[in-house]
């Protein structure tokens, strides 16, 4: 066996396992729990084995140094630990069998990995570079629900609950604008490879805080949406918050350029109307919301300007199909959710129930195989869906003046 076939079997393992050890309730429970020492130390040290997503998948696909070296220096012994303090883990909340399981495998899994890449480097001479980076990583790897303490202390004062365009929400307009424009201008010190493996390790990133919520909704409801329903990645921004490290990884200019016609708009229409409801801006509802738009917004916007994803005139044209097979889908795994969850509606991607106050939803219903929808309402969504990733791509093509056509 090759040395890549076995680091891409070792990268599927790690992979997987990362993605069910992301369900148990403990993994961003934990982050509310500050009773004692032991338990802020297994919080601290976890934190630092996150990075570990970022580091370890990095090199086992490109066998970066840098990478390899900061999983082997960092995001070992920090798993160790974390083990070592496994017993807080568990008190934290109820856990069940395969959660335990899961925890150590993956946990055996990410200290095996490290090691490998560790003896897979050559030249170990490390960089300081390379520790001012890791120390980025693990500041974008706190989890989002690191503030929720807070809710309780502030209690029902009103000053700190999201309003429409309130204070707070014209500050987190002005992040959204303020990231995009600052990761533009920080990119531009590095060379391609450089800028190609920044963006896909915030893609990387953004794409864990996306699993981490299947933790959150172990305990509580996100949003309007119960249980693990609320955590399915099937509406718009969230399918675009799990494609981007893929594309991105594919470096191809078709699937790049689909993404950036469809998650740009996406973005922009969330934020400025969020569904985040009058909650405390220290609440995970918000802070995941808003900081998962925003780097979608910032990440998809550097597709154009560093990467493969300029969009031309049959891209557009593709996007219309990929978004009409999108939307049919939608309507079928809706359908699926219902009928399991007896009765529960998760409206992926608005699919069943109109974002708006009119019934347009209800315009003559039909039933398939019990897949109910209306085939106005579907065709009146794919055409506004459509139509702005359009809009897009004209804005676009008029900034950038035809040069990449």
């Amino acid at each position: 066996m090759t040395k890549r076939k076995f680091n891409y079997i070792l990268l599927v393992t790690f992979f997987f396992f990362q993605i069910v050890n992301c369900m148990s309730a403990n993994l961003l429970e934990g982050f509310v729990h500050l009773e004692n020492a032991g338990i802020i130390f297994d919080n601290f040290f976890r934190v630092l084995s996150f990075t570990g997503f970022l580091w370890i998948i990095i090199g086992l696909l490109y066998e970066k140094k840098e990478a390899n070296l900061n999983a082997f220096y960092f995001v070992m012994p920090a798993t160790v630990l974390e083990l070592s303090l496994s017993y807080f883990y568990f008190s934290i909340h109820p856990i069940e069998l395969w959660e335990i399981i899961i925890y150590f495998i993956s946990n055996i899994i990410t200290i095996i990995c490290t090691i490998v890449l560790y003896l897979q480097t050559p030249n170990k001479k490390y960089s300081m570079t390379y520790f001012k980076h890791f120390i980025y990583s693990v500041v974008l790897f706190i989890p989002l629900n690191f503030l929720h303490p807070l809710v309780r202390i502030i209690g029902n004062n009103k000053f700190w609950n999201f309003k429409l365009f309130g204070i707070w929400h014209i500050l987190f307009l002005l992040a959204f604008i303020g990231f995009a424009i600052l990761l533009e201008k920080y990119l531009k010190k590095f060379n391609k490879e450089q800028r190609y493996f920044i963006i896909l390790g915030l893609a990387l990133i953004l794409f864990f805080k996306l699993l981490c919520r299947f933790s959150f909704v172990r305990v509580q409801d996100y949003q309007n949406v119960k249980g693990f329903m609320g955590a399915l990645p099937f509406y718009v921004c969230s399918f675009g918050m799990l494609l981007l490290p893929f594309a991105i990884f594919s470096r191809s200019r078709v699937f790049q350029g689909i993404l950036f016609l469809v998650n740009m708009p996406g973005a922009i229409i969330v934020l400025v109307n969020p569904s985040t409801g009058p909650t405390n801006i220290f609440h995970y509802n918000v802070m995941y919301f808003f900081v998962t738009h925003i780097m979608l917004f910032g990440i998809t916007m550097m597709l154009p300007i560093y990467l493969e994803g300029k969009p031309n005139r049959q891209i557009a044209k593709v996007t219309g199909l990929v978004l009409a097979v999108y939307f049919i889908f939608m309507v079928g795994l809706n359908s699926i959710a219902i009928n399991l969850s007896k009765g529960i509606n998760p409206n992926f991607s608005f699919v069943s129930e109109s974002p708006l106050p009119i019934p347009i939803d209800k315009i003559m219903q039909i039933t398939i195989y019990k897949v109910t929808f209306s085939p106005i309402y579907l065709l009146l969504l794919w055409l506004v869906q459509y139509g702005i990733s359009l809009i897009t791509y004209f804005i676009y093509k008029n900034l950038t003046k035809n040069q990449y056509e």
